[in-house]
């Protein structure tokens, strides 16, 4: 997938908003605001544009808009964010088939983020259901708790994007 049309602020909070109260999208539209501000999402060219000039974004950060703005629903502070905007573009490279196939609808991935004391956080993209993976201990005997995380959050990105009008 291409990382086109163009998107601006507005059009991004509008798709969070989707058909919400006035109230639903000036809250989308200071989120987007802030994570762009965070370095969460990416834009095409100036972050800071001047007066007049909209930002412009590409449909990833459509779908990485989808995604912070569901973390934060459900309780993960923003502090606990540091490093996502870097990781989801790392993982849209690494994973760039899972990554088409579900911002098209036509396959599954799941995101994993981990959390544990004093801050730490961790994020996995996962072409398949995780299950289990989670809970059993692989050969090597590293898990994401084992590394000191205490905490998962599983978002399945094909049933969370298809709550949106892409």
């Amino acid at each position: 997938m291409t990382d086109s049309p163009e998107l601006t602020t507005r059009d991004l909070a509008e798709q969070l908003a989707g058909k919400s109260s006035g109230k639903d999208f000036a809250s989308a539209l200071r989120q987007v605001q802030h994570w762009t501000e965070l370095d969460h999402l990416g834009t095409l060219g100036a972050k800071n544009t001047g007066t007049g000039r909209s930002r412009l974004y590409g449909k990833n950060e459509l779908f990485k808009a989808i995604i912070l703005r569901e973390l934060v629903r459900i309780g993960v502070r923003v502090a606990e964010l540091e490093g996502f905007g870097d990781f989801l573009n790392g993982a849209i490279r690494l994973n760039a088939k899972v990554w088409q196939q579900v911002t098209e609808g036509t396959g599954e991935a799941f995101l994993l983020a981990y959390f544990g004391p004093d801050g730490a956080t961790g994020w996995t993209i996962e072409g398949e259901q995780p299950s289990l993976k989670l809970l059993v201990k692989p050969q090597s005997g590293k898990t994401a708790m084992s590394k000191g995380f205490t905490s998962t959050v599983v978002l399945n990105l094909k049933r969370l994007f298809e709550g949106y009008q892409i």
